[in-house]
Parts: C-alpha cells; sequence; structure tokens
C-alpha cells in the first residue's frame, strides 16, 4: 500500500506534462486516464484502510533540515483527495461538453491534472512544509490556468493577492508550531497538542491557521461572474483544501473559537477580496484614463 500511496500522489503531478507534451486531440484522453488512475487508487485505498488507522509513507529529502517526502493516507485525507479529483473530472467533462475534443487546449488539460495533483498533495502531505509548498503552487498552478483561458483580470490579481498572503500565514504557523513541538510532522505536532495549550501561543497559532484557510475562499469574487470557467474549478478545489485546514487541526483550532466563527470567516474573507478587486479595477481605469506626459522634445515643437 506504500508504493501505492506513492503513486497516487506523484502520479497527477508528473503526469501533468503529458497532455502539454502530446497536444491536439490527445490531451483529453490523456487527461481523462490519467485522473481516472487517480479515482480508483484513491477509492481502493479508502476501501482498504480501516477507521482509526492511516498509511504513512517517509522518504528521506533533507535529514539535516528535518524534511521527509512523508504522507499520510487515512480517512479524512483519503476523502479529501478523492473529492479533488472527483471535482477535477467533472471540470474535465465541462471542458469537453464546451469544446471540440479537436480543439481542447493542452495547456488546459495539463494545467488542470497539474492543480489538481498539487491540491491533493496538501491533503496527502505529512510533513507540515510540504503542505506549505503544494499550498503555494496550487494557488499558483490556479492563477497560470486563469491565464491560459485569457480570464486574468483583477478578481484574479485579488484572488492570487490573498491566497499567497494565507500561505505565508500557513508557513508562519508551521514554524511556530515546528519550534513548539520540535518537529514538522503532522502525527507528533497534533499528540503534542495539550502541551501546546499551555503555552502562549495557541492564539496566534489559531488565528494564522484560519487566515490560511480563509484565504482558500478568496476566489468568490472572481467566480461570480463566470461560474462555468476555470474560476469555477480553482474555487471548488482551493475552498475544499481550506476546510482540510481546518478538519486537519481541528484539536488546535476547534477548542479555541466556535464553529459559528469559522464559517463566518469563510463567508467574511470574499467580501474583502471583492474591495481588493475593485481597487484594482479603479487603479487600471485611472491609469488607462491619464494622458500620457508630453516629453521636453514635444513641448519644444
Amino acid at each position: 500500500m506504500s508504493a501505492a500511496l506513492l503513486v497516487l500522489a506523484l502520479l497527477p503531478l508528473a503526469g501533468a506534462a503529458l497532455p502539454l507534451a502530446l497536444r491536439g486531440r490527445f490531451a483529453f484522453p490523456l487527461a481523462a486516464a490519467l485522473l481516472g488512475t487517480v479515482v480508483a487508487l484513491d477509492a481502493w485505498l479508502l476501501g482498504a484502510t480501516p477507521s482509526g488507522s492511516a498509511i504513512l509513507v517517509s522518504r528521506p529529502w533533507a535529514p539535516a533540515l528535518d524534511l521527509t517526502l512523508a504522507l499520510r493516507f487515512d480517512r479524512l485525507s483519503g476523502a479529501t483527495a478523492l473529492l479533488i479529483v472527483l471535482i477535477a473530472v467533472g471540470e474535465l467533462w465541462r471542458m469537453r461538453s464546451a469544446t471540440a475534443p479537436a480543439r481542447l487546449s493542452a495547456g488546459g488539460c495539463g494545467l488542470l491534472v497539474l492543480l489538481a495533483g498539487l491540491a491533493q498533495a496538501c491533503a496527502l502531505a505529512e510533513n507540515a512544509l510540504l503542505l506549505v509548498a503544494f499550498s503555494a503552487m496550487a494557488a499558483i498552478a490556479a492563477f497560470a490556468r486563469a491565464a491560459e483561458a485569457k480570464e486574468l483580470d483583477a478578481g484574479a490579481r485579488a484572488a492570487l493577492y490573498v491566497r499567497s498572503a494565507g500561505a505565508l500565514a500557513l508557513l508562519a504557523a508551521v514554524l511556530l508550531l515546528a519550534d513548539s513541538t520540535g518537529s514538522l510532522e503532522f502525527g507528533r505536532v497534533l499528540g503534542a497538542g495539550g502541551s501546546l495549550r499551555e503555552q502562549p501561543l495557541p492564539r496566534l497559532l489559531v488565528a494564522l491557521v484560519l487566515a490560511a484557510a480563509w484565504s482558500r475562499a478568496g476566489g468568490w469574487p472572481w467566480l461570480r461572474r463566470r461560474w462555468s470557467g476555470s474560476a469555477g474549478f480553482a474555487f471548488a478545489v482551493l475552498l475544499v483544501t481550506g476546510v482540510y485546514f481546518v478538519a486537519r487541526l481541528w484539536s488546535l483550532v476547534g477548542g479555541a473559537l466556535p464553529l459559528a466563527a469559522i464559517g463566518a470567516g469563510f463567508v467574511a474573507v470574499p467580501f474583502g477580496v471583492a474591495a481588493l478587486e475593485r481597487a484594482l479595477e479603479r487603479r487600471v481605469g485611472a491609469d488607462e484614463a491619464t494622458p500620457p506626459v508630453a516629453s521636453v522634445a514635444d513641448a519644444r515643437k
């Protein structure tokens, strides 16, 4: 099962280049085969993993820095990964229905598989720094897919800024957890939850974790104008990862804030992103309306 978990995590990341390399009508079947294989593996592992147990895989990466390629598959991470890939399958089918198969974008198919793989890797990461890295790369992949779909506007940029800030908040939370517990592995970090609550850090940790989770909802203002575009897929996938952040660290987050406050954040953050989007649009409009300054040579003429 350890080998199957490695294949599950790495297949969409490595295979995303295939639709890009083999363009034209081969892009869709390759992306569909990759996602179908990942769904089958995920469903098999989910059925083979008993409740309360987990499959752990750890490969040395940088032992001096306590960095390992550590993956964890349990009921929570497996269900989250399966949901993410099923959303990707639905988006791939939408792309095929909206576009003739011969004209289906190879870049769109490749980036879709890559974004799904990065978001799934967030759910499977056992090492906290891997979670931060995959989370940041997923936000960038969503931005790249918006550019490929020609949907790169003020809303996309605002969502990227907020998600990048959330990635920094998650990195700060991970570093605080590592400093307090002496480990980057979630199993050890969550096992030390009782001792963490006795330190003065829990409120700051809760604020950072929630900020990272809420930032995943930053795509809503962008989505509201493109319900059927690539924004819908990126928003759904990244929102699932945000909910997963809270669920995975619930033993640290749940005791400090009620569920209503957590839900309120997912509702309130998009309003801030919408305000940022309007500010970006006004700035672009003002720049376009300002006449160019005449040069000294033109003035002399």
